[in-house]
């Protein structure tokens, strides 16, 4: 089962919560026929059957991800 927030996020805000705000901004190129514009992953069905409901924002969320890396 795929979770989330139900909540879409930006490429661009994504990028600057990955990258930091001093890294140059990402480079995009024209859609092509068949991209997606956007997705959100809706938490119905994990709150149905798992009683999960998401807890955690994307900064919050990647930061935990970045600390927990080997990398940091």
């Amino acid at each position: 089962m795929n979770v989330g927030t139900g909540t879409t996020t930006p490429i661009r805000d994504l990028w600057a919560v990955l990258a930091g705000p001093s890294a140059p901004g990402p480079t995009f190129a024209a859609a092509r026929a068949g991209d997606i514009g956007r997705v959100a992953l809706s938490p119905t069905r994990a709150r149905i059957h798992l009683s999960w409901a998401p807890w955690t924002d994307l900064q919050t969320g990647l930061r935990a991800v970045r600390t927990g890396h080997p990398d940091g």
